[in-house]
């Protein structure tokens, strides 16, 4: 009867609000996709086929139809769409996963090495989660500086801007203290509209990332440097993946530029198009111009991939300048630190000759 009522588990589809795929879909994090990938490479090299590991694998996260899971929505999903054909297969992993993994993941049911694909997948997830969190956590210290600046302001404007009017007039502020009372209060009156201005320029400078693709001088200025270096490594993982199942370099290539942002679109166009006329994919990342990833991978990319063997090159290289952007990363978040470091200095700087010209007046009028 339990071996029964398991079958008619597998077999139905459970009925999910719209919502509550979306929240699932939305929060499936680096870590359950890699989790994900890992699972399925080790049921699919023990010989499981894949409709049976997606059942096996929805068995076990449901403890066998006892519990709700979200990995259960995203198992049936696969299960459905395996009897659709590939073309659904990859329409429903495109709604979960990234479009690089998915397409990575759907040229490796093309070749038949799924299991590598996957692990594959698994590595570059891992690859973008390393880099986003030594960015983010390079960044978290300067904004808490930003912070400190921030709350020094507001203490001058509550504390001690109503009690330096109470002992001298206005009037006859001057020099740092007229400077720091001046620049706190402005800071502090129009704080929400220079936080509403400081995000709409973040806005704009998010969406020209993608979207400004003619921009040559500013890619080797932050914060589009550290996109380049993020979209490059991207890049060169899934040129190698894909490489590694099997698929021509060209149709490789082709296949990234199909899901890019316009700004990697046109450095793919471009690359294509002298890849037709001959050159290998080094020569022809050369001859744009656009310095993509960046000079010194284009120049070693050249080396890489002008023989046979280029996908294991590519790979090992692929590894070394995931390594190299974090690197590249943290040290370009120093400057901001460093900014940062000045602007809390030269604040505390300020308030200290403002306290010292208040005495000297305090002094004079005594």
């Amino acid at each position: 009867m339990s071996f029964r009522l398991n079958i008619d588990f597998l077999a139905a589809k459970p009925h999910v609000d719209t919502t509550i795929r979306w929240i699932y879909q939305k929060t499936f994090s680096a870590k359950d996709r890699i989790a994900f990938y890992d699972m399925l490479a080790f049921l699919l090299d023990n010989n499981k086929s894949l409709q049976q590991a997606f059942i096996d694998m929805r068995n076990v996260v449901t403890d066998f139809g006892r519990k709700h899971h979200p990995y259960a929505v995203l198992l049936t999903d696969c299960l459905s769409a395996l009897d659709e054909g590939q073309g659904a297969f990859e329409k429903v992993l495109l709604e979960w996963v990234p479009v690089q993994e998915a397409t990575l993941i759907g040229s490796g049911i093309l070749s038949g090495k799924l299991s590598d694909a996957l692990r594959r997948a698994s590595q570059i997830v891992e690859g973008k989660r390393t880099m986003l969190s030594a960015l983010f956590g390079a960044l978290g210290y300067p904004c808490f500086l930003l912070g400190i600046v921030v709350l020094m302001m507001h203490m001058v404007c509550e504390k001690f801007i109503p009690k330096l009017a109470r002992l001298v007039p206005r009037e006859k502020w001057d020099g740092p203290l007229s400077l720091l009372t001046g620049l706190s209060e402005f800071i502090v009156n129009f704080e929400w509209l220079l936080l509403f201005g400081l995000l709409a320029l973040f806005g704009l400078i998010t969406w020209s990332m993608g979207h400004w693709v003619n921009r040559k001088i500013a890619d080797n200025l932050p914060p589009w440097s550290v996109y380049r270096a993020v979209q490059g490594v991207y890049f060169l993982l899934n040129i190698a993946a894909l490489l590694r199942v099997n698929i021509p370099v060209m149709q490789a290539v082709n296949m990234l530029g199909e899901t890019a942002s316009p700004w990697l679109e046109r450095r793919i166009n471009e690359t294509l198009h002298y890849m037709r006329q001959g050159e290998h994919l080094g020569l022809a990342l050369k001859s744009t111009g656009y310095h993509f990833p960046s000079r010194d991978c284009v120049n070693q990319m050249m080396l890489l991939t002008e023989g046979a063997g280029a996908e294991h090159s590519l790979e090992r290289y692929a590894d070394r300048w995931l390594a190299i952007t974090i690197k590249q990363v943290k040290k370009k978040t120093l400057y901001l630190t460093a900014l940062c470091f000045l602007l809390v200095f030269g604040y505390m700087l300020l308030l200290l000759l403002a306290s010292r010209d208040l005495n000297t007046m305090v002094n004079q009028m005594g």
